[in-house]
């Protein structure tokens, strides 16, 4: 039942020192073995998939892998339509305790607020302090339709701003299709470095992916044609920062973070294109405080070692979970489905 469902994600929740934290818990992904991991060693298949591997060494020791429901061991070789099972305590990074605003909701669409540092969906080690996951627990409403929220345009974890989730698959469908079509226009704000030029500057580069882990982008001849727009709004009295428009008329991965990086004018703290981390003066954060209480298990490796505590370190401190990119409206132009979806402006959208 929803209620059900919203009642057990709430109780997974706790708040510390300016983080949502995700109590540890036991979960279980489960695989069915396809092409690519027939004749393979159950181990070696999973590292591959999983964010985690260095768990997996003792999760076979305990019998915590197992195959057609029978533990088996890491040399154990895989045949097709196998079912893979991982039981594993699962313990998900932080993200800041921003809540996620709701912008907007009509039949199709739910359109919200998002925070820095949240990804949109379960991805890698994430999987309850995501949006859908917690929209799910603070806003069950939005899934009185008996429907999961779809994801129909990215919003990359560091960047803020508004994100668009579709109430059906056909309304997922539509959202892409608007943006297809170039009916959607979208609007920037960034922080950037140096004295931006005046007037518009119409930037058409190419976009790659240059790199896996972590994942890079970078302008290359051998990428996906991008263009985005940018216009400077302000300086500030030294110079050294300018806030800029940026209107992407394509949607490339990391495509505005990697044309400001191009036009020697990287956003101030992203430090993977040309930006540096800002700490304020502080060291960054190594660790957070552990949730409590939880039931710690003696199997798993970061409930032995534990955390070291970073009371002192206050959430102006930790730009380290946020890029100063913010997604500030998402206007539709098509003329039978008019909308426009804004969000306010961030902290950091303001020059001295």
């Amino acid at each position: 039942m929803m209620c059900g469902c919203s009642s057990i994600l709430a109780m997974s929740y706790m708040f510390k020192n300016g983080f949502r934290l995700v109590i540890p818990y036991i979960d279980k992904l489960k695989y069915r073995v396809k092409g690519g991991w027939v004749g393979r060693d159950v181990r070696g298949a999973l590292r591959e998939q999983l964010p985690f591997a260095k768990e997996l060494d003792g999760a076979f020791t305990l019998g915590h892998v197992l195959v057609n429901r029978t533990p088996v061991e890491s040399s154990f070789k895989l045949a097709l339509g196998q079912t893979v099972e991982l039981v594993f305590h699962r313990h998900e990074p932080e993200v800041l305790d921003s809540p996620i605003e709701v912008l907007h909701v009509d039949k199709y669409f739910a359109a919200v607020h998002k925070p820095p540092s949240v990804p949109v969906h379960p991805v890698g080690k994430f999987n309850k302090n995501t949006v859908v996951k917690i929209l799910r627990s603070e806003h069950p409403e939005l899934f009185s339709n008996g429907e999961d929220l779809k994801v129909a345009h990215r919003l990359d974890r560091l960047v803020s701003g508004v994100l668009i989730l579709a109430r059906s698959s056909s309304a997922a469908s539509l959202l892409q299709k608007l943006m297809r079509k170039n009916f959607v226009e979208k609007e920037y704000l960034a922080r950037v470095k140096g004295t931006f030029p005046e007037g518009r500057l119409d930037v058409r580069q190419p976009v790659a992916h240059l790199q896996e882990d972590p994942p890079i982008y970078g302008v290359s001849e051998e990428g996906r044609s991008a263009r985005t727009m940018f216009e400077r709004e302000s300086v500030s009295a030294d110079g050294s920062q300018s806030l800029v428009w940026c209107r992407p008329v394509t949607g490339r991965s990391h495509q505005i973070r990697v044309h400001l990086q191009w036009l020697g004018h990287p956003i101030v703290n992203d430090y993977k294109y040309g930006g540096s981390l800002q700490y304020h003066g502080n060291p960054p954060p190594s660790s957070v405080p552990e949730p409590e209480p939880y039931e710690k298990v003696e199997w798993c490796r970061e409930c032995v070692q534990g955390r070291r505590d970073t009371s002192t370190v206050s959430q102006e401190d930790l730009s380290v979970y946020c890029i100063w990119l913010h997604a500030l409206s998402y206007t539709s132009t098509h003329p039978g489905y008019q909308w426009r979806f804004e969000a306010l402006r961030p902290k950091w959208a303001h020059l001295e």
